[in-house]
C-alpha cells in the first residue's frame, strides 16, 4: 500500500510512503530506495536540494534521496506534533511541539534555538507550520484542549504573533 507521495523540487525523485510503514524514494529509472523505518515521523523536500528532512528515532534528521546519507541536526526537543518545516532558501527547518513551542535548526550548523511559544491557554498540539511564499511570514495551526483550533500569524523571525482566527473548529 502506498500512501503520502510528493516528487523533489528538481522533478527526478518522487518519496512516498510505503510498504513496511517506511519512507521510499524512486527516480526516474524506476530505482527505488528504503530510507526510513516505520519510526519517522512526517517528512517534506528540501526546496532547494534532493533532501528530506523528518523526525527519525526522536532526531531531526536530514536524508539525501541519491546516496541515502543520514545528516543528524540533533534531538528533537519536546513531544514533536508537527512534521518538519523548510525555509523557501533551504537553511533553516522549524518544527512545533504540544504547548505551542515553536523550533528553528539551522541546516548547515545545526544550531536550535526556540523561536517562539505561542501564546494563549490550553495549547494542544501544533498540527501544521506554512511559511509565505516571500520567507516572511509564517501561519501556524494549533489545536486547543479540550477541542477547537487556534491559526495564528507572524513574522518569519517570531515576531508580530497575532490570531487570526479562534477557537474554529478544524
Amino acid at each position: 500500500r502506498i500512501g503520502v507521495a510528493a516528487w523533489s523540487p528538481d522533478g527526478r525523485w518522487l518519496a512516498f510512503d510505503g510498504p513496511d510503514a517506511a519512507l521510499w524514494v524512486m527516480n526516474a529509472e524506476m530505482e527505488i530506495r528504503r530510507l526510513a523505518s516505520a519510526e519517522y515521523g512526517g517528512w517534506v523536500w528540501s526546496p532547494t536540494e534532493a533532501q528530506l528532512a523528518m523526525i527519525l528515532n526522536s532526531k531531526l534528521t536530514v536524508v539525501d534521496a541519491s546516496t541515502g546519507r543520514k545528516i543528524d541536526l540533533g534531538d528533537v526537543v519536546g513531544d514533536v506534533t508537527s512534521a518538519p518545516v523548510w525555509s523557501a532558501d533551504g537553511t533553516r527547518i522549524l518544527f512545533g511541539a504540544r504547548g505551542g513551542s515553536l523550533y528553528s535548526v539551522d541546516v548547515q550548523s545545526g544550531e536550535r534555538s526556540m523561536l517562539l511559544r505561542l501564546p494563549g491557554e490550553n495549547l494542544d498540539s501544533m498540527d501544521e507550520i506554512e511559511w509565505s511564499p516571500d520567507g516572511e511570514h509564517l501561519v501556524i495551526m494549533n489545536d486547543l484542549e479540550p477541542g477547537g483550533g487556534r491559526l495564528y500569524v507572524m513574522n518569519a523571525d517570531g515576531s508580530g504573533v497575532r490570531v487570526l482566527l479562534d477557537n474554529y473548529e478544524p
